[in-house]
């Protein structure tokens, strides 16, 4: 602070006097001056600061005290475990009978289809896909059944691997061609009802031939395809172990068997399901959006007998690759399903005896 600078507008030019500035009084007005402006400097470096620490919360998103508090986070489980195939296979009776247990949680609507088609749809992220599980909670197993997902494209089977890498998967077999005959006539009969197709009963051998042996929509062949969807499986980060394989035929000769193995399979205790809903047949509505119980859905018999010889030809290639890949998971099944069969046999037969 120059104290002769200011000195020259607050005095008259006769008091301007080097003694007068050089006084006593003068050192101690000069003094008082330093110290207050030292003060204020103080103060404002002081106020500087705190706005300098605001800045700083704000820029991280929380305060001190907001940095303490514990994260709410509102995201639902996780999907631990999928139905993935094949169509026509089983999967409805197996949504259902999932459905009774008490710690699976499954969407309301059998197929999500998140990752062979929403998944690509904005807005339709991962969140969207967990909230179709309304009744989700942590003590719950959450799961869904779509069969289009065992022969998705090898890049959708990685986006769901990097969802959840430890996932498991359930995957009913079906004769491949029995599959395809049961497959045509579902879709036949909507597109019959539409308008778009004639039905069956009018078709010629050639034309059925034709439908059941084409790779092109609505793919009766190429959902016949195990083996490939498989391979895509463990060539996209999951384990065989994952994977459980198992017959549609044991969907009537040994449904309960079949449930135990699954219960096992997903690590939920074992539950006793009525039997008159074991061996209900319970098929998709055609609008994708409920089960029905016993819906008909017979192939012609004679038709079947003029042209299997025709389809035995056209897919032996395709079972021959299906058997070998398929097979291993397929006798894992078998040899789990023989096992629960004999200690199923002995606890009957100690129990007779006791």
């Amino acid at each position: 602070l120059d104290l002769k600078y200011i000195l020259q507008f607050i005095l008259p030019s006769a008091t301007r006097s080097e003694s007068l500035l050089t006084s006593p009084t003068m050192a101690s007005f000069a003094a008082s001056m330093a110290n207050m402006s030292a003060t204020a400097a103080n103060q404002q470096g002081k106020k500087k600061k705190k706005r300098a620490a605001a800045s700083t919360d704000q820029t991280s998103g929380a305060t001190s005290s907001e940095s303490k508090r514990p994260r709410q986070d509102s995201r639902r489980p996780k999907v631990a475990f999928l139905g993935i195939g094949m169509q026509k296979a089983g999967t409805s009776w197996l949504y259902t009978m999932l459905s009774q247990h008490p710690s699976i949680c499954l969407s309301v609507e059998k197929e999500v289809h998140y990752w062979d088609m929403h998944k690509e749809e904005k807005g339709k992220g991962d969140e969207w896909y967990e909230s179709q599980f309304p009744e989700s909670s942590p003590d719950k197993l959450v799961g869904e059944i779509t069969p289009d997902y065992l022969n998705m494209w090898a890049t959708r089977i990685g986006q769901m691997h990097a969802y959840n890498p430890d996932l498991k998967l359930i995957v009913l077999h079906r004769e491949e061609i029995s599959r395809a005959c049961s497959a045509f006539l579902m879709w036949n009969r909507i597109a019959a009802e539409k308008g778009e197709a004639k039905a069956i009963e009018s078709m010629t051998d050639d034309e059925v031939v034709a439908a059941l042996t084409s790779m092109e929509p609505p793919h009766c062949m190429g959902l016949s395809e195990m083996g490939k969807g498989l391979e895509n499986l463990t060539t996209n980060g999951f384990k065989p172990e994952q994977i459980l394989v198992a017959e549609f035929e044991d969907v009537a000769k040994r449904p309960d068997q079949l449930m135990n193995v699954v219960f096992d399979f997903l690590g939920v205790e074992r539950i006793q399901i009525e039997e008159e809903k074991l061996k209900t047949n319970f098929q998709i509505k055609t609008d994708r959006t409920a089960v029905v119980a016993n819906k008909s859905n017979k192939f012609p018999k004679d038709l079947k007998e003029r042209i299997m010889g025709r389809l035995e030809e056209a897919y032996k290639e395709l079972k021959r690759r299906n058997k070998k890949v398929g097979g291993p998971y397929l006798k894992r099944y078998q040899a789990l399903m023989d096992a629960k069969e004999e200690k199923e046999e002995e606890t009957i037969i100690t129990a007779a005896k006791s």
